[in-house]
């Protein structure tokens, strides 16, 4: 996430190091977050690259459970209404 301040930089660098003919225009305003926009801002810090690494690992573990539990749970119904057909 970056600051509006800090886009505004970078679009008069680019411009200034010739790298775009004209400054590029400012983002549409859907493209930008508010501190409404935001569920929670807490500051979180890790003593070495393998804390952040464990961190970011456990997160994407946890992230991806609920489409496994929804996987999990259409598997078992089908086999209940493939048993059920069998059944009758």
């Amino acid at each position: 996430m970056f600051s509006s301040k800090q886009v505004d930089y970078v679009r008069y660098w680019l411009h200034a190091m010739k790298l775009t003919k004209n400054p590029i225009p400012l983002p549409y305003s859907d493209c930008l977050l508010l501190a409404s926009d935001l569920k929670t801002i807490s500051p979180v810090t890790y003593l070495d690259g393998g804390s952040l690494r464990s961190a970011v690992k456990a997160r994407s573990i946890l992230s991806d459970m609920p489409n496994r539990t929804s996987e999990f749970r259409l598997e078992h119904r089908q086999k209940q209404q493939e048993a059920q057909k069998k059944q009758r």
